[in-house]
């Protein structure tokens, strides 16, 4: 995933050597790279588990790691939203230390947090249990509330981009079949 656009397959059988002769340069650093990226993320994830033990916001905090740590994620989530991992870990470090100072505050980040996880959610679950297809774009909106989440709570991490609850429950009601 990291070295082929899988976006556009080749149409030739040169195309299709082409992509392999690239492939094949590129295999040794993408393996250093990804090795980076999984370290990383070992590493926060750890750190995260030490702080959460008896934690006000455990059980919170594990269902949000559940959501992105799960068995087999690594062969369900792209590269590039992989190579955010840390942040959104580095992300609940902070807001596990800034929760004792402003709990109430954290609170109400968290409810809109949830109104727009639980609309997304039972959107993505009506599409499968119709048995339609669910878009790619649709299925990484989770993406976003993890920016989100950033911006809330440790908007010193910078987000990838501009978000806001208002922002992204606009862009949910514009995917198709959606009713809330």
């Amino acid at each position: 995933k990291m070295s082929i656009d899988l976006s556009r397959f080749p149409q030739t059988e040169d195309k299709y050597m082409e992509l392999c002769t690239e492939s094949k340069a590129n295999i040794g650093s993408n393996t250093v790279l990804f090795s980076n990226v999984l370290t990383a993320i070992a590493n926060w994830y750890h750190q995260v588990k030490l702080k959460l033990n008896g934690h006000n916001l455990a059980g919170e905090i594990e269902l949000q790691l559940n959501d992105l740590i799960y068995p087999d994620f690594l062969c369900h989530v792209d590269f590039n939203a992989l190579k955010q991992y840390p942040r959104y870990l580095e992300a609940i470090l902070i807001r596990l230390d800034k929760y004792q100072s402003n709990r109430t505050r954290d609170a109400e980040l968290q409810t809109e947090i949830d109104a727009l996880y639980d609309a997304w959610y039972n959107y993505v679950d009506r599409l499968e249990l119709k048995g339609l297809a669910v878009a790619k774009e649709i299925y990484d909106f989770k993406y976003k509330i993890e920016e989100l989440r950033i911006s809330f709570f440790a908007p010193d991490l910078k987000t990838l981009y501009k978000v806001s609850a208002k922002r992204l429950l606009g862009e949910l009601n514009g995917f198709p079949e959606f009713y809330n």
